[in-house]
């Protein structure tokens, strides 16, 4: 249970290259079961192979390459956790529904505290950890975290978000397309690959924006014309019944002539006044 240190950090010597401020220590080994448990996430996850044997040595590469591997990724974990919450933000995604950004983040807080510890302690976090999603899902997002970052920089936003303003017979459709881009932007990355999806999205939405629509029919009657035109007109007065009679007798032999004709009335019933008797002479004497 000896390992090499150089400098505070595991050193590979070699009989050719032993340098004489190379000290040899004790080192204190993880639980075999921590030990087993680690080997298999540090394979899923950062994609790093490792004796099964238990050994300072074995402990001690495994700790240096932990550290080394997450240390070059912080910076690309952090920014693209930034980047899957303000798109989700913008697209109105449910984080508690987001998976690409929960594995994101949960592979973010490990890489972090990879980076923070040291040696065993390393292997021990690596062993112990409780992910929130599958080890499959938060290797494909370690391993894929900058292409990921990448495909979101370049892709065309505005385009995307501009077919949020069709109101027309392409409606539909937009909105189908943005709930599809809304339901990939959540997926996680192991099951749905970002790059070719938001490719296809953007190619949709310039078809959607190039198609041509259809001019409204236009109206047979326009506001400043009538609907009708005026084939007769003319206005009776003072009509008695039978007077009446003789007017709709004229009105439908006119109704004969344009049988699709309409007919604007307008009318009053009027009665006579009685006549007021004659008073007393104003003025008179009784």
């Amino acid at each position: 249970d000896l390992a090499f240190r150089r400098h505070g950090g595991p050193w590979t010597a070699k009989l050719d290259d032993l340098p004489d401020d190379v000290e040899l220590r004790e080192e204190e080994l993880p639980a075999q079961e921590a030990w087993a448990t680690a080997i298999e996430r540090a394979g899923k996850v950062f994609g790093l192979t490792v004796s099964l044997l238990r050994n300072a040595s074995n402990v001690s590469a495994l700790a240096a390459q932990l550290g080394e591997t997450a240390t070059k990724q912080t910076a690309t974990c952090d920014e693209l956790v930034e980047r899957l919450a303000s798109v989700g933000a913008d697209f109105s995604i449910d984080e508690d529904a987001a998976k690409r950004l929960r594995t994101a983040r949960a592979t973010r807080a490990l890489v972090q505290s990879l980076v923070s510890l040291r040696g065993r302690a390393r292997i021990e976090k690596l062993a112990e950890i409780q992910p929130e999603t599958s080890l499959e899902a938060m290797g494909t997002s370690f391993r894929k975290a900058a292409t990921m970052l990448d495909t979101l920089q370049r892709t065309k936003w505005t385009l995307l978000t501009s077919i949020r303003q069709l109101t027309d017979e392409r409606g539909d459709a937009a909105q189908r397309l943005l709930q599809e881009l809304a339901e990939t932007l959540a997926a996680d990355e192991y099951a749905v690959a970002l790059g070719v999806k938001l490719t296809e999205f953007e190619n949709r939405a310039v078809d959607l924006l190039a198609r041509p629509v259809e001019p409204p029919p236009p109206n047979p009657f326009p506001e400043h014309e009538p609907k009708h035109l005026v084939v007769r007109e003319g206005s009776y007065g003072d009509l008695d019944k039978q007077r009446l009679h003789q007017v709709t007798t004229e009105l439908n032999a006119l109704f004969s002539e344009e049988p699709n004709a309409r007919l604007d009335l307008t009318w009053k019933l009027l009665r006579r006044r009685n006549k007021r008797r004659a008073g007393p002479t104003e003025g008179g004497s009784s």
